[in-house]
């Protein structure tokens, strides 16, 4: 009985060192994964173009005064 008691005492430790062991992992894959995406998208503000709103003419009314 009080080895059973023992073994069971260990097997919870055990199972939360894993369980804290896979928070852990958890954590830091999702840590890479946002540094990933920061690196990835760290030039995207740089290579938009401000002026291809000015240069298109569809939502203008006078669509036709660039071809008198």
């Amino acid at each position: 009985m009080e080895k059973e008691s023992i073994l069971q005492g260990k097997r919870k430790k055990e199972q939360a060192a894993r369980n804290e062991e896979r928070k852990e992992a958890a954590r830091m894959a999702q840590k890479h994964k946002e540094l990933k995406w920061q690196k990835d998208h760290a030039y995207d503000e740089l290579f938009e173009d401000p002026s291809l709103g000015v240069a298109n003419n569809q939502d203008r009314e006078d669509l036709e005064d660039d071809f008198m």
